[in-house]
Order: C-alpha cells, then sequence, then structure tokens
C-alpha cells in the first residue's frame, strides 16, 4: 500500500479504486489533476489507440492516466 505522497502507476484497464474516490492524477499528456473524483476520468486505453485512429483531442483529458494516488473519498 503507498501513502498519499506516493504515486502509483497505472497501465491501462478499469479504475483501480473507487469511483467516488478523491484521487490525484497523472494524464499521459503530463497534465496533474488534483483533488477529482476518480470516475470523472478516463482510465481505459480507448480501443481507437490501439488502431492508430486515436486522437487526443477528442477526449476532455487529453489522454489517459498513468499515474494517481488516492487521498480519500467524496464526501
Amino acid at each position: 500500500m503507498t501513502t498519499t505522497m506516493d504515486w502509483t502507476a497505472h497501465n491501462g484497464g478499469d479504475c483501480p479504486v473507487d469511483e467516488k474516490a478523491i484521487v490525484d492524477l497523472q494524464l499521459r499528456s503530463g497534465r496533474v489533476i488534483e483533488r477529482t473524483v476518480a470516475g470523472r476520468w478516463l482510465w481505459n486505453r480507448p480501443c481507437r489507440e490501439a488502431s492508430g485512429l486515436y486522437v487526443p483531442s477528442t477526449y476532455e483529458n487529453g489522454g489517459m492516466v498513468v499515474a494517481y494516488r488516492e487521498l480519500g473519498e467524496a464526501a
């Protein structure tokens, strides 16, 4: 188990925490999102990316989650 100061790598797949959890996220684009609800973000690798048809601008978060740290649960 990691502390809230440590980032946990996310290599694809479903959201590893409760969708209502409050998390900090690192996106593939390099953007860091602080104190957000986990269920609002793209955790899975888009199928279109594998086929070469992926266009980052079509996703609000500029890509996908590559690392996270859980801070707690939404009130």
